[in-house]
């Protein structure tokens, strides 16, 4: 009975705590954007059409936000993950003294954790998080490049979801049957190597975009992880959160089209995202791919890998 009590305490306490953390700051959702005149409308998912998919069986949909923010409310029916089950390990002393980390998992840690989650290679897979397309864009893309073909995004993520008053429950992840998955080699075509974004730079085939912050841009900033402040010489500027509105969801056709060709970005290019880690360059990756961009890599090993080196080359200041 104390047990029991102690368990119905718990429940109130975090419906309180998600009462105060989110009760005052509701999203207040803006006009619809015609998704359909995207090259590639089938990347993104509404509300309404993942709410008529919450009970069929060949649908799973991951959250990919910190297990406290999950414990605290998610999509009904959600399953939790985090970087860390996404992430190859750290490669200590690189260099000495310095670590790689955040790069993307092999393929067999990548087969076991779909398959530890009930996923098939035939299943529709649906990813969110809560600031967008942000780790979202990051684990589609790595779904991608391991060969699944059928994925979405939550269109505006979960504070969207709420907002539109899309079913939610409490609580850890439910218990799945487990599933046997066989990924395709990673696709090398979606991804650029440190060497190939040293080559890139000053050519004129190739756009190498900084989707940071821009005092980490300027190198007034330096992140956690990695070595040293500045950016890549030739990259152009596009802070990721330009690519969205203020409800999170994705801007239009148009407003994107203009974004990228005032920085110059066009689709004769090699276009090369990167940011710290290969989690906000993503989101670029992601929305190039929407609008029918086909040469697009993102760079995983991002400003923590390059910062590493201190003879590859960088710039500070505007």
């Amino acid at each position: 009975m104390l047990r029991n009590k102690r368990v119905v305490a718990f429940i109130i306490a975090l419906v309180a705590i998600t009462f105060i953390v989110t009760g005052c700051s509701q999203t207040t959702v803006g006009p619809a954007v015609d998704t359909t005149k995207f090259a590639n409308p089938d990347m993104l998912i509404e509300v309404d059409a993942l709410t008529a998919l919450l009970e069929d069986p060949n649908v799973v949909i991951l959250d990919i936000r910190d297990p406290k923010k999950y414990l605290l409310g998610h999509i009904k029916g959600a399953q939790n993950v985090w970087r860390p089950d996404i992430s190859a390990p750290k490669v200590v002393d690189i260099v000495p003294g310095r670590d790689l980390s955040g790069m993307t998992c092999d393929q067999a840690q990548w087969e076991e954790l779909l398959g530890k989650l009930g996923i098939s290679n035939d299943t529709q897979v649906v990813v969110y998080d809560d600031n967008g397309l942000y780790d979202s864009a990051r684990l589609y893309w790595q779904f991608y490049g391991y060969g699944h073909e059928n994925m979405q995004v939550l269109n505006g993520g979960f504070d969207v979801w709420k907002a539109k008053g899309g079913a939610t429950e409490l609580g850890t992840s439910p218990t799945v049957e487990a599933k046997t998955y066989k990924a395709k080699a990673f696709d090398t075509s979606t991804l650029a190597t440190l060497d190939e974004v040293k080559a890139a730079i000053d050519n004129p085939d190739y756009v190498i975009i900084d989707t940071r912050e821009l005092k980490e841009w300027t190198g007034e900033d330096l992140k956690s992880g990695a070595y040293r402040k500045g950016r890549i010489p030739s990259a152009v500027f596009i802070n990721w959160k330009e690519t969205l509105n203020e409800d999170e969801t994705v801007k239009s056709k148009a407003d994107l089209e203009k974004l990228l060709a005032d920085a110059g970005v066009s689709k004769d290019k090699t276009i090369i995202p990167y940011c710290q880690s290969g989690v906000r360059s993503a989101n670029l990756w992601f929305t190039l791919n929407l609008l029918g961009y086909e040469n697009v890599k993102n760079f995983d090993g991002s400003w923590i890998e390059w910062s590493i080196y201190d003879d590859l080359p960088l710039v500070t200041g505007e």
